[in-house]
């Protein structure tokens, strides 16, 4: 099976994406290439799209110290080869872009620090 990284362009546009939930099932689906995400409680969650067309940013747009929680868009979905369906965390005013993976499925993800 190809393992590429999709590099691509930033398609899609700005959305400002409300996460809710806290698991895969309740989080909602980033629609822009570039996302703001202003995370009202801690680990509030929003999920990459499958088949991506290239990379995607998220920016936690959050007010408070408030993590925001990142899941792929299945639960056999990996980020970074990590557990399957396992999220990561963008933490207040940190940022994070997300390579798509040939499988349509995974992701590399760059988060700032």
């Amino acid at each position: 099976m190809a393992r590429g990284i999709i590099i691509g362009r930033f398609d899609g546009g700005f959305e400002t994406i409300t996460p809710v939930g806290t698991t895969l099932s309740s989080a909602p689906v980033l629609t822009g290439a570039v996302n703001a995400c202003p995370a009202a409680a801690s680990n509030t969650a929003v999920a990459l799209p499958a088949r991506a067309a290239g990379p995607i940013v998220v920016l936690n747009t959050a007010g408070t110290a408030t993590a925001l929680t990142v899941f792929p868009p299945t639960s056999a979905g990996k980020i970074n080869n990590g557990s399957a369906g396992a999220p990561v965390s963008v933490n207040q005013s940190k940022s994070a872009v997300f390579y798509p993976m040939a499988n349509g499925v995974d992701y590399v993800a760059v988060i700032s620090a």
